[in-house]
């Protein structure tokens, strides 16, 4: 685990999803924003090639460089998927205190499918799936692809994490230490970084083992979660089964759409969120230091109650040496 997250850390990743001086990153070249009502026009004629397209045909795709379509007409995209639409929606607006994932990061429901990838590689994966049923003359529904508008990291993944990225997680670091406390780390899209980071002052200042997962899609795991007969048998509850220790799930979006994840866990299990929504005032996932102090600080609050229950036998075996002292 040391390897990749301390790799992490000299590879710059943090510097590429902020840029180099720490400051949020934004595209060379951003088309002007729209009026509200072109916007409006450009979505709906957009809407319509895409409620009339099949799948093997050229597939509709709609470019959201600042956000506001998704935004001002989250309504008509998920009614439009609900219906049978079929398109795909590239969103590449900054990250930014007022802007996360938007609104349709919180419909649960059938033929929408919103994921945030944080790595290159995942976002590759994503596409080529995509692309690959389409071609095979495979509904897609509509495909809302959040990309960071800047450089993103892409560390090569092995093959048989591809599932995990459809399905919505995969585990990205596995925490080899045998520790007494053990905690499974969640997050996605730009507050992946901030959680790699936190994980490794978890495990080298606190002595915890720390697994980290990436969320590519919070919403698809949710989804498949309520529609699973048997909450053990949702994806996210098969990936957690035998790693212990609570969970915190970390996102770029309200931390609303992590808490969407609890009814898949066991109710004895510690769990936790973070989402933009709970960063210090006019931080954003972008800001480095104050994004991963946040991490690391709801991490250990969550895991209090356990490192308290470690230190029980040692206080009581140091309280033993020192009556025997006395005598």
């Amino acid at each position: 685990m040391a390897g990749l997250l301390e790799h992490s850390r000299q590879a710059g990743w943090a510097q590429r999803w902020s840029g180099p001086d720490g400051a949020a990153a934004t595209p060379a070249a951003t088309p002007p924003r729209e009026s509200p009502a072109a916007c409006l026009a450009r979505i709906e004629s957009w809407l319509t090639l895409a409620r009339a397209t099949q799948p093997g045909t050229a597939l509709p795709i709609l470019h959201d460089p600042h956000g506001q379509a998704v935004w001002r007409a989250s309504d008509l995209l998920a009614e439009a998927a609900h219906a049978g639409a079929q398109g795909l929606i590239l969103d590449t607006a900054p990250c930014t205190p007022s802007h996360g994932p938007t609104p349709l990061a919180l419909d649960t429901h059938g033929g929408l499918h919103v994921y945030t990838p944080a790595l290159a590689t995942e976002a590759t994966t994503l596409l080529t799936q995509a692309l690959q049923r389409w071609q095979q003359g495979q509904a897609i529904g509509l495909l809302h692809l959040r990309v960071l508008p800047h450089a993103m990291p892409a560390p090569s993944l092995p093959r048989s994490f591809a599932a995990g990225i459809v399905h919505g997680l995969y585990p990205l670091v596995a925490d080899p230490a045998e520790r007494a406390v053990r905690l499974q780390l969640l997050a996605s899209g730009a507050s992946l970084s901030a959680a790699l980071d936190a994980a490794l002052l978890l495990r080298e200042r606190h002595g915890l083992a720390v697994d980290v997962w990436s969320v590519t899609s919070y919403t698809a795991l949710a989804h498949e979660a309520r529609q699973t007969r048997l909450p053990a048998d949702a994806w996210l509850a098969r990936q957690l089964v035998h790693p212990t220790g609570p969970v915190l799930a970390v996102t770029d979006g309200p931390g609303l759409i992590a808490q969407a994840l609890r009814p898949a866990l066991s109710g004895e299990r510690a769990f936790a969120t973070l989402g933009h929504d709970d960063l210090p005032a006019g931080c954003a996932w972008t800001d480095f230091a104050p994004a991963t102090q946040a991490v690391l600080d709801t991490a250990l609050g969550l895991c209090a109650p356990d490192l308290r229950a470690q230190d029980t036998p040692r206080q009581q075996r140091l309280a033993a040496w020192a009556s025997m002292g006395s005598l």
